[in-house]
């Protein structure tokens, strides 16, 4: 059995000038839960990373796939899993601060995903939860065949 693996277009949705490095497999979990086939629920998690000021450049090093207590529906999802935030502690921890929580993903049913009024309203929360110790923000919608990111920075 051989497997063809896609690779979905990112558009980047900001309004300053930024370069945004997706490492590691990412992109490839992004493609593994996007609602096509059998996946018919939204998946969700968190993005974990930090930014690069002399080169304005945003680092997305690690994303939380959907745990067993995130409540997920082919439209819709809430993030109830402790092991986002345990992801986002061990990472603060460990990289001594410069890792941390820098946005939220998830997918959507459709080919070029767009943010419904319940994504502006999440994400204006958690940026004004954490708009005085985060110094940028991304959010990501898979699609089914494109990937939105949404920066915003402070």
């Amino acid at each position: 059995m051989s497997v063809t693996q896609r690779k979905m277009e990112i558009e980047i949705h900001c309004d300053k000038p930024i370069n945004i490095n997706f490492t590691g497999k990412i992109l490839e979990t992004f493609e593994k839960f996007s609602q096509t086939g059998n996946n018919l629920n939204e998946a969700c998690g968190v993005l974990i990373g930090g930014m690069n000021t002399e080169n304005n450049t945003i680092f997305i090093d690690t994303c939380t796939t959907p745990g067993k207590q995130d409540k997920r529906h082919p439209k819709g999802y809430l993030m109830k899993d402790t092991k986002h935030q345990k992801a986002i502690n061990h990472a603060f921890k460990t990289s001594g601060g410069t890792s941390f929580l820098l946005g939220t993903w998830h997918t959507h049913p459709e080919e070029k995903p767009t943010p419904s009024a319940v994504d502006k309203g999440d994400w204006t929360r958690i940026m004004k939860r954490n708009s005085d110790i985060l110094p940028v923000f991304v959010f990501v919608i898979v699609g089914t065949e494109k990937i939105s990111v949404y920066t915003y920075i402070s």
